[in-house]
Protein backbone atom coordinates (compact mmCIF):
# COMPACT_ATOMS: atom_id res chain seq x y z
CA UNK A 1 0.00 0.00 0.00
CA UNK A 2 1.23 3.16 -1.22
CA UNK A 3 2.00 5.77 1.86
CA UNK A 4 0.89 9.14 1.44
CA UNK A 5 1.02 12.01 3.99
CA UNK A 6 -1.73 14.18 3.91
CA UNK A 7 -2.14 18.14 5.11
CA UNK A 8 -4.38 18.80 8.48
CA UNK A 9 -7.11 20.76 6.63
CA UNK A 10 -10.24 18.61 6.39
CA UNK A 11 -9.98 16.96 10.41
CA UNK A 12 -13.87 18.27 11.13
CA UNK A 13 -14.95 16.80 7.57
CA UNK A 14 -12.94 13.61 8.45
CA UNK A 15 -14.52 12.74 11.97
CA UNK A 16 -17.75 13.70 10.75
CA UNK A 17 -17.77 11.59 7.75
CA UNK A 18 -16.70 8.33 10.45
CA UNK A 19 -19.66 9.60 12.48
CA UNK A 20 -22.56 9.44 9.70
CA UNK A 21 -21.20 6.77 7.61
CA UNK A 22 -24.49 4.29 7.36
CA UNK A 23 -22.19 1.55 5.53
CA UNK A 24 -18.90 0.21 5.20
CA UNK A 25 -16.95 1.74 2.44
CA UNK A 26 -15.31 -0.33 -0.25
CA UNK A 27 -12.43 -0.98 2.18
CA UNK A 28 -14.73 -3.03 4.39
CA UNK A 29 -15.71 -5.72 1.37
CA UNK A 30 -12.58 -7.27 2.35
CA UNK A 31 -11.11 -7.33 5.49
CA UNK A 32 -6.80 -6.89 4.26
CA UNK A 33 -7.20 -3.59 3.57
CA UNK A 34 -8.54 -3.13 6.18
CA UNK A 35 -6.17 -4.93 8.41
CA UNK A 36 -3.18 -3.64 6.08
CA UNK A 37 -4.62 0.19 7.35
CA UNK A 38 -4.66 -1.31 11.34
CA UNK A 39 -0.97 -2.29 10.57
CA UNK A 40 0.69 0.64 8.97
CA UNK A 41 -1.47 2.82 11.64
CA UNK A 42 0.49 1.00 14.47
CA UNK A 43 3.90 1.91 12.72
CA UNK A 44 3.34 5.09 12.38
CA UNK A 45 2.64 5.34 15.63
CA UNK A 46 4.27 6.15 19.09
CA UNK A 47 2.09 5.10 21.45
CA UNK A 48 0.05 2.63 21.73
CA UNK A 49 -3.58 1.98 19.49
CA UNK A 50 -6.53 0.06 20.24
CA UNK A 51 -6.73 -1.66 16.90
CA UNK A 52 -10.26 -3.29 17.21
CA UNK A 53 -11.55 0.00 17.46
CA UNK A 54 -9.22 1.28 14.25
CA UNK A 55 -10.30 -1.65 12.37
CA UNK A 56 -14.08 -0.74 13.09
CA UNK A 57 -13.11 3.11 12.33
CA UNK A 58 -11.62 2.19 9.28
CA UNK A 59 -14.54 0.04 7.84
CA UNK A 60 -16.72 3.05 7.40
CA UNK A 61 -13.81 4.87 5.66
CA UNK A 62 -12.51 5.44 1.96
CA UNK A 63 -8.47 4.69 2.12
CA UNK A 64 -7.75 8.78 1.65
CA UNK A 65 -9.70 9.59 5.20
CA UNK A 66 -7.94 6.38 6.50
CA UNK A 67 -4.80 7.42 5.38
CA UNK A 68 -5.82 11.12 6.39
CA UNK A 69 -6.14 9.77 10.29
CA UNK A 70 -2.87 7.91 10.45
CA UNK A 71 -1.07 10.77 8.85
CA UNK A 72 -2.28 13.60 10.99
CA UNK A 73 -4.32 12.47 14.44
CA UNK A 74 -2.01 9.74 15.67
CA UNK A 75 0.86 10.22 17.99
CA UNK A 76 3.96 9.95 15.94
CA UNK A 77 6.58 11.96 18.09
CA UNK A 78 7.21 14.27 21.18
CA UNK A 79 8.77 17.36 21.36
CA UNK A 80 10.12 19.13 24.53
CA UNK A 81 11.31 22.16 25.75
CA UNK A 82 13.17 23.05 29.62
CA UNK A 83 12.85 26.84 30.81
CA UNK A 84 14.35 27.93 33.92
CA UNK A 85 13.98 31.07 36.00
CA UNK A 86 15.21 32.20 39.37
CA UNK A 87 13.40 33.24 41.59
CA UNK A 88 15.27 34.65 44.77
CA UNK A 89 17.62 37.27 45.09
CA UNK A 90 20.57 35.15 45.67
CA UNK A 91 19.62 32.83 42.59
CA UNK A 92 19.45 35.90 40.38
CA UNK A 93 22.44 37.32 41.54
CA UNK A 94 24.19 34.28 40.50
CA UNK A 95 21.77 34.25 37.34
CA UNK A 96 23.18 37.45 36.19
CA UNK A 97 26.86 36.66 37.06
CA UNK A 98 27.21 33.04 35.45
CA UNK A 99 24.52 32.99 33.24
CA UNK A 100 22.56 30.12 33.11
CA UNK A 101 23.06 27.18 35.20
CA UNK A 102 24.60 23.92 33.75
CA UNK A 103 24.88 20.69 35.04
CA UNK A 104 28.66 21.01 35.75
CA UNK A 105 28.40 24.10 37.20
CA UNK A 106 29.32 24.71 40.59
CA UNK A 107 27.22 24.67 43.44
CA UNK A 108 24.74 27.70 44.37
CA UNK A 109 22.32 28.43 47.31
CA UNK A 110 18.96 29.70 46.45
CA UNK A 111 15.47 28.79 44.63
CA UNK A 112 14.25 28.54 41.03
CA UNK A 113 11.67 27.09 39.11
CA UNK A 114 11.18 25.06 35.78
CA UNK A 115 8.43 24.65 33.07
CA UNK A 116 8.91 21.39 31.19
CA UNK A 117 7.04 21.69 27.83
CA UNK A 118 5.94 18.64 25.91
CA UNK A 119 4.08 18.81 22.62
CA UNK A 120 2.79 15.66 20.97
CA UNK A 121 2.98 16.00 16.99
CA UNK A 122 1.55 13.62 14.35
CA UNK A 123 3.48 12.14 11.34
CA UNK A 124 2.12 15.08 9.29
CA UNK A 125 3.43 17.88 11.95
CA UNK A 126 1.39 19.17 13.06
CA UNK A 127 0.54 19.58 17.20
CA UNK A 128 -2.25 17.18 18.82
CA UNK A 129 -2.21 18.14 22.22
CA UNK A 130 0.34 19.97 24.42
CA UNK A 131 0.91 19.46 28.32
CA UNK A 132 3.21 20.92 30.93
CA UNK A 133 5.12 20.42 34.65
CA UNK A 134 6.57 23.66 36.92
CA UNK A 135 8.29 22.91 39.49
CA UNK A 136 10.26 25.06 42.34
CA UNK A 137 13.38 23.91 44.32
CA UNK A 138 15.69 25.22 47.08
CA UNK A 139 19.41 24.38 47.72
CA UNK A 140 21.23 25.67 50.86
CA UNK A 141 24.34 25.89 48.22
CA UNK A 142 25.51 22.25 48.49
CA UNK A 143 22.09 19.84 48.24
CA UNK A 144 18.45 20.78 47.55
CA UNK A 145 16.03 21.21 50.40
CA UNK A 146 12.80 21.79 49.58
CA UNK A 147 10.69 20.75 46.16
CA UNK A 148 7.21 21.93 45.41
CA UNK A 149 4.67 21.83 42.49
CA UNK A 150 4.17 25.21 41.42
CA UNK A 151 1.58 25.00 38.15
CA UNK A 152 0.70 22.35 35.70
CA UNK A 153 -2.07 21.67 32.47
CA UNK A 154 -2.54 20.49 29.55
CA UNK A 155 -5.04 21.38 26.07
CA UNK A 156 -5.59 20.08 23.16
CA UNK A 157 -7.50 22.25 20.34
CA UNK A 158 -7.46 18.76 17.43
CA UNK A 159 -10.63 17.85 16.27
CA UNK A 160 -11.43 14.45 17.80
CA UNK A 161 -9.42 14.51 20.35
CA UNK A 162 -9.81 15.59 23.97
CA UNK A 163 -8.24 16.52 27.27
CA UNK A 164 -9.44 14.70 30.03
CA UNK A 165 -7.22 16.04 32.85
CA UNK A 166 -4.74 15.51 35.65
CA UNK A 167 -4.09 11.28 36.50
CA UNK A 168 -1.78 11.36 39.09
CA UNK A 169 1.36 13.26 39.99
CA UNK A 170 3.97 14.08 42.50
CA UNK A 171 7.21 15.69 44.08
CA UNK A 172 9.84 15.11 46.50
CA UNK A 173 13.81 15.23 47.18
CA UNK A 174 15.25 11.97 45.30
CA UNK A 175 19.16 11.07 44.21
CA UNK A 176 20.37 14.80 45.51
CA UNK A 177 17.30 16.59 42.86
CA UNK A 178 13.81 18.36 43.76
CA UNK A 179 11.24 16.32 41.25
CA UNK A 180 7.87 16.95 40.45
CA UNK A 181 6.16 15.55 37.98
CA UNK A 182 2.14 15.10 36.41
CA UNK A 183 0.23 12.61 34.77
CA UNK A 184 -2.41 12.95 32.23
CA UNK A 185 -5.26 11.65 30.52
CA UNK A 186 -6.06 12.26 26.49
CA UNK A 187 -8.24 10.34 24.53
CA UNK A 188 -8.80 10.38 20.39
CA UNK A 189 -12.25 9.68 19.92
CA UNK A 190 -13.54 8.63 16.11
CA UNK A 191 -16.86 7.57 15.22
CA UNK A 192 -17.99 6.39 18.86
CA UNK A 193 -14.55 4.55 19.27
CA UNK A 194 -11.50 5.74 21.16
CA UNK A 195 -8.65 4.66 19.27
CA UNK A 196 -6.01 6.29 21.47
CA UNK A 197 -5.62 7.13 24.99
CA UNK A 198 -2.25 8.46 25.86
CA UNK A 199 -1.09 9.12 29.58
CA UNK A 200 1.98 10.88 29.10
CA UNK A 201 3.83 12.57 31.88
CA UNK A 202 5.99 15.14 32.56
CA UNK A 203 8.43 15.35 35.04
CA UNK A 204 11.23 18.33 35.99
CA UNK A 205 14.47 17.47 38.38
CA UNK A 206 16.31 20.13 39.37
CA UNK A 207 20.08 20.18 40.67
CA UNK A 208 21.60 21.70 43.62
CA UNK A 209 23.17 24.11 41.83
CA UNK A 210 20.33 25.64 40.03
CA UNK A 211 20.37 23.69 36.40
CA UNK A 212 17.25 21.63 35.69
CA UNK A 213 16.49 18.56 33.22
CA UNK A 214 13.10 17.57 31.93
CA UNK A 215 11.90 14.22 31.27
CA UNK A 216 8.33 11.81 30.71
CA UNK A 217 8.90 9.71 33.50
CA UNK A 218 5.90 9.04 35.45
CA UNK A 219 7.36 9.06 39.47
CA UNK A 220 9.49 10.75 41.85
CA UNK A 221 12.03 7.96 41.77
Amino acid sequence: MMRRLCSTAGLATLLTAAVLSATPAALADDGSPVEQLVEQAVETSALPVDEGALAQVFSTMSEEQALQLIDTQLVAETTVTTEVTPVDSTARATFRAKGTPTINAAAAAGCWTSKHNRQNKAAAGNVLYTYFTTGGWCSNGSSVTSVRLVERGGETSTPGWRYAGVKTGGQGVYGGQGRVYTQFQFYLGIGGWDVQSPTPCSRVRGNANGSVTGDGVCSVS
